[in-house]
């Protein structure tokens, strides 16, 4: 076939559902780090404590307020800080990935050497258009699973060190009404 134009809307919708599963992923991030932030408050402040957390729009000040809880909760038992530390410190390595994802855009690109054409993902695309184009990174839709598998790992760490530390689970998976 000389071309696959045909299959593009088929990769289209697999690179954009790979997309949302990834950024859906990281929500689950934020929700195990604000029932992080919560746990070192009573529990009948739960839902105040839940407010203000969710009150800050920065995630890098989210991060913040809750290493600075945690140190102050738990300052005479080192192996829960001891414990934090990597978690912190993976939370804030994948943070800027997730901004990739959320401020990218796929593009239709021929492959050079199969001449087929495919979806890439340009993170931070806004700027690609006034920059020189090489010093971009681009995605495929792999690369994006293999982000989404990343993220999944995070929340699962995130989820082991507030069951620890007596996070309450769950947190904003209500049954909610729309």
């Amino acid at each position: 076939m000389a071309d696959n134009l045909l299959d593009l809307d088929k990769l289209r919708k697999e690179m954009q559902t790979a997309l949302g599963a990834a950024l859906d992923t990281w929500g689950n991030v934020e929700a195990q780090l604000c029932s992080i932030f919560c746990s070192a408050f009573d529990s009948k402040e739960y839902e105040i404590a839940s407010a203000a957390f969710s009150a800050v729009l920065s995630f890098e000040v989210q991060t913040t307020i809750a290493d600075a809880v945690l140190k102050e909760k738990f300052k005479s038992d080192k192996t829960v800080l001891n414990r934090w530390k990597p978690v912190l410190k993976k939370l804030k390595a994948l943070r800027p990935i997730r901004n990739k994802l959320a401020h990218g855009k796929m593009v239709i690109v021929r492959n050079a050497t199969t001449r087929r054409h495919e979806f890439r993902f340009l993170p931070f695309f806004h700027y690609y258009t006034h920059k020189d184009r090489k010093i971009f990174a681009n995605l495929n839709i792999l690369d994006i699973k293999a982000i989404h598998a990343e993220f999944g790992q995070l929340v699962q760490t995130l989820s082991a060190f507030g069951k620890s530390i007596g996070a309450i689970q769950n947190i904003r998976q209500n049954d909610w009404l729309v």
